[in-house]
């Protein structure tokens, strides 16, 4: 007897009544117990380099550090791309791995940048500050923290305090690490005037050496007795501002205070790297880490504990406030997936109760719950947590995995209505539907194969959607194969008076009507392919020309990001000004409840989408926190209406929300790469036009364009020689006069606090009047070295691959950045061909991060066909029924384009993915159907006959999951993310429904006609 797992629960009532109860049991308990998170987990591929040589020009930078450090690198290997950035005195690079690259590869590969880093730095200039290798760049901050001080509170009491509240907060469950982030930094000033100093003949190098003397620790020695060993001690610190202006000087034989010839304060350090604040007041910020196992909403609630009870333990002018926490959207969206889940739940349950009864509809309804019960805890087996992917990819499942249970109880109705006993009926639908049911829910896997397996980020990032959708359908037949039965033959009540089923279908009106159109498909196949074949080229002409092309939808996320972008080389005190202005303007708009500000870096990584920038004293980034989407959107057409007024002219100033996916910093972005910087502007300005004119851009800028003003002193070097000067002697002097030389530091506690020694500040604007020293200690004004003259010098630029690079960017409004893109990348053609040798024009921005993932997914498909015909022919087990499945899984296009372009909804990569997906799903119903008609044709049916009965019997599960399926998407197109996917979804499903129903049969005539 073959084996039959429907009979055996059937026999086995009380081991399945056990089972079901362990299996809801089970999946109640890890509905509880399951992770949360926002996200997934997501490797970010890049890490950061940055070098400092103080005194260099960006030239120099470049030409002796930065591009040896290129070299070096790029012999690693895996590399995706190298971005320098280049200022003077300092320059940063930014590695990215290319997108398969996996974390244990990464971890490896970032070990081998650290060990050519160490044995480079041996061989770069000796005045060069590093490499150093930021550890922290990856990091995605669960929460932010900012904690607020008063101007009158001393620095040095808030950066204490954040180190305690780091220290606390590493003790709370959950917590892998906590980053200080925008410590404030101060510096004690000695201020000398210079022409007192060189009056008395005391060149400032005599402070200097001053200071050093007496703040120097050194070994004093120790002598041994019989008891403890006893050291000299001397007192060698300096402890305040009044310990230094109390140290003696003695010059010519004369006794001085320092205090006697300079003015000692406590200031913020100058220049400033950076500045941050919350609501406007001075913060240090602590960003959380979050342990890749733990729960996100566990998380958040110790935090907002943790903050209740440090409110009470912050010194008097500060505030604690919490900037970002990740459990406000995870608790959102698992909020919302529960709505989105009763509502699909009860739309399957009324479809399938409106469809084939109360009872039967009952038992499909427990189906779901029990199913996704299982599918938590392979979920919690495979370390899967609950986040935006899984969450979506489970609503999905819902208007899928109903179709086994469907399928396999209407067949014990029908079977029952025949006069089959129920345990007669579940043992036929066993073995009439449960192969094909299987080898269709195998289809249906296979066409998401790619996202579960693509071997990029954004793959890594949605792959955890094709294991959920994997474990749900497999479980979704076991239950339906065991449960389903189990639960009919308890609750469905056997006809008195049993009829032929086929009698019974050709009563009913719908059938009836039903019958002469499938026979008119039937009998007139190839009208039907040319109209069908006809349909499909028509979707692909819409795809190409009317729906719009993106890479990943906007997201729902309620802050607003203001980038704040001044010419290159702008002090970061005038960008601070300016940052400060929009302060007072976001304050006042009623929608905003929050804000943070970044000046001369970006903020930090609070979302994975949200790539930080690198520091910038010309550049500042404000974060605003909202209430809603809604309140969102507002607050960007109240900001937009103020920049547009012209109040902030003095600056490229960006509004704009988040995005899913990879990080993409602007949507818009061409890439001119050459060897020439002054060839790229021309090149970069001839873009730029045609970047400008386009009407659905706006912000189009040059990354780097300008050339910032200075002073070169026209020297004579015999001249120098003859006055007894060279550079060596000259540059401290005036780095002491202008901007200070650093002597030594101040220790107090846990801080160290620079002692800068500097000229009065009425000296600074006039560097040729100084005072300065020969090497024989004669003193000599500036002016006679040599005359300052005006010049120009490019102080900011970029190179990518070890070329120059210059991008021209820009945002979009009433249109889809991939869509303009590519619009105007055709517009740039006549200018790509003109190019000369050695200059290249890339697309970059959403573009270019799109088609690495869509290669990544291109990739698979002959995996994915190589499976679906597998699968298919061991089910059908003839090329013939295998081509008619086949020839059905492209058409879904038809109804995916339609409901695309009714809807104005834009085709991108969650789109793509349900095209993919709507693929196996199409072939999954002809499957089974073409199942039913090579049943048929071996009892003896002529093929007109069987095709046309086959189909007849199909239409009520057919219709009736298309119709719980389509219904069941109906809430997942509300989604922010997932909208797009569900609509391609909705869509190919209705179509596919009428494909199955009239152009499958009008194939399998073919087919069958063609085999004859």
């Amino acid at each position: 007897m073959p084996f039959n797992l429907s009979t055996l629960a059937v026999r086995e009532q009380s081991v399945s009544l056990y089972f079901l109860m362990i299996c809801v049991v089970a999946g109640i308990y890890a509905s509880f117990v399951i992770e949360r998170a926002e996200d997934p987990s997501f490797t970010v591929k890049a890490m950061v380099v940055t070098v400092v040589w103080p005194g260099s020009t960006a030239d120099e930078l470049d030409r002796q550090v930065i591009r040896q450090i290129e070299k070096s690198i790029q012999q690693v290997g895996q590399l995706e791309r190298i971005e320098s950035t280049l200022q003077p005195g300092f320059g940063s690079i930014v590695l990215e791995f290319r997108d398969y690259i996996r974390e244990k590869e990464l971890r490896n590969l970032k070990y081998e940048v650290r060990r050519r880093l160490d044995e480079l730095s041996k061989y770069l200039p000796p005045q060069v500050q590093g490499p150093y290798l930021n550890e922290d760049f990856s990091d995605v901050y669960f929460g932010i923290m900012a904690l607020a001080s008063d101007k009158q509170l001393p620095a040095q009491i808030v950066n204490q305090h954040a180190e305690l509240l780091r220290d606390q907060l590493q003790g709370v469950k959950g917590v892998k690490k906590v980053v200080i982030i925008g410590r404030q930094e101060q510096e004690l000033v000695v201020e000398f005037e210079n022409a007192r100093m060189m009056a008395m003949g005391m060149p400032p190098e005599h402070l200097i050496h001053a200071l050093q003397a007496y703040n120097l620790i050194q070994p004093t020695g120790d002598f041994p007795t019989d008891g403890a060993t006893v050291r000299f001690r001397i007192r060698n610190t300096l402890q305040s501002a009044n310990d230094i202006a109390a140290l003696p000087l003695y010059f010519d034989g004369h006794p001085l205070r320092i205090g006697d010839i300079a003015r000692i304060y406590l200031q913020e350090k100058t220049p400033s790297r950076e500045k941050r604040r919350s609501n406007g007041r001075n913060a240090v910020m602590l960003g959380v880490v979050m342990e890749d196992d733990a729960d996100g909403l566990q998380l958040g609630t110790q935090l907002e504990e943790f903050l209740k009870t440090a409110h009470s333990q912050l010194p008097v002018g500060t505030s604690l406030d919490m900037l970002s926490n990740q459990a406000e959207a995870i608790d959102a969206t698992v909020s919302l997936f529960q709505i989105k889940f009763i509502i699909a739940v009860f739309v399957v349950l009324m479809v399938s109760i409106a469809a084939i009864g109360f009872k039967a509809g009952l038992i499909v309804g427990v189906a779901v719950p029990v199913t996704i019960g299982l599918t938590f805890l392979l979920m919690i087996a495979s370390d899967i947590n609950l986040n935006r992917v899984t969450l979506g990819a489970l609503i999905l499942a819902l208007g899928l995995l109903v179709d086994d249970a469907i399928i396999a109880i209407e067949m014990m109705i029908v079977k029952m209505g025949e006069g089959f006993s129920p345990a007669q009926a579940a043992s036929h639908s066993w073995s009439s539907t449960a192969s094909p049911m299987l080898f269709g829910t195998l289809v249906t896997i296979a066409g998401f194969v790619p996202i579960g397996f693509a071997q990029s980020s954004t793959g890594e990032y949605a792959g955890g959607m094709f294991w959920v959708l994997a474990y749900s359908l497999v479980i979704s037949w076991l239950v339906a194969v065991t449960f389903t039965p189990y639960l009919g033959v308890k609750l469905l009540t056997p006809q008195s008076q049993p009829t032929d089923s086929n009698q019974n279908l050709q009563k009913l009106d719908i059938y009836t009507r039903l019958r002469p159109i499938i026979s008119f498909c039937v009998h007139k196949p190839w009208l039907i392919t040319g109209l069908t074949a006809s349909a499909f080229t028509l979707a692909l002409i819409g795809m190409k020309l009317g729906v719009q092309q993106q890479f990943f939808p906007s997201s729902d996320r309620p802050e607003v990001l203001v980038s704040i972008q001044l010419p290159h080389g702008t002090h970061i005190d005038n960008t601070d000004a300016i940052v400060r202005k929009l302060e007072d303007s976001i304050s006042s708009i009623e929608e905003v409840q929050s804000f943070s500000s970044h000046v001369g870096v970006g903020a930090p990584r609070f979302f994975i989408s949200a790539s930080p920038a690198q520091p910038n004293p010309s550049f500042a980034q404000i974060v605003a926190q909202t209430a809603s989407k809604e309140a969102r959107d507002a607050a960007i057409e109240k900001l937009n209406r103020l920049i547009a007024a012209g109040d902030f002219h003095q600056a490229l100033v960006r509004v704009y929300s988040l995005r899913y996916g990879p990080p993409v910093t602007w949507p818009v972005e061409f890439r001119i790469t050459g060897p020439d910087r002054q060839k790229l502007r021309e090149i970069g300005l001839q873009v730029w036009q045609v970047v400008n004119q386009q009407t659905n851009t706006r912000n189009t800028n040059f990354e780097w364009n300008e050339r910032t003003p200075i002073l070169r002193l026209d020297d004579d070097r015999d001249h120098l020689a003859q006055m007894h000067l060279n550079p060596s002697i000259i540059a401290p002097q005036f780095e002491t006069e202008m901007g200070g030389s650093i002597a030594t530091t101040l220790r107090k506690g846990i801080e160290q606090i620079p002692i800068k020694v500097q000229g009065s500040r009425e000296y600074q604007q006039s560097g040729y009047s100084l005072q300065l020293k020969n090497a024989q200690g004669l003193p000599l004004p500036s002016s006679q070295i040599g005359d300052f003259r005006p010049a120009f010098e490019d102080s900011y630029f970029k190179r990518y691959n070890r070329q120059y690079s210059l991008s021209i960017r820009a945002d979009v409004i009433g249109a889809q950045a991939k869509s303009v893109s590519l619009a105007l990348w055709d517009e740039l053609e006549s200018l790509r061909v003109k190019l000369p040798q050695d200059y290249k024009l890339e697309l970059g921005g959403a573009v270019s991060r799109a088609q690495t993932a869509n290669e990544a997914l291109v990739k698979l498909l002959p995996l994915v066909a190589i499976l679906c015909v597998s699968l298919i022919m061991l089910q059908m087990r003839s090329f013939s029924g295998t081509l008619m499945v086949m020839g059905t899984a492209p058409l879904g296009v038809i109804g995916a384009v339609l409901a695309l372009l009714v809807t104005n909804t834009p085709f991108g990569f969650v789109s793509l993915l349900g095209m993919l997906g709507l693929a196996g799903i199409l072939m999954r119903n002809t499957l089974i159907l073409a199942q039913q008609i090579q049943d048929n044709l071996a009892t003896g049916s002529r093929p007109e006959v069987a095709i046309v009965d086959a189909t007849i019997s199909r239409v009520r599960p057919v219709i009736l999951t298309a119709l719980a399926a389509v219904l069941a998407f109906v809430p997942l197109s509300l989604d922010a993310f997932w909208g797009p996917m569900a609509i391609v979804l909705i869509g190919g499903v209705t179509v596919g429904t009428i494909i199955t129903l009239l152009f499958f049969p009008a194939l399998a005539r073919l087919c069958l006609h063609s085999k004859a």
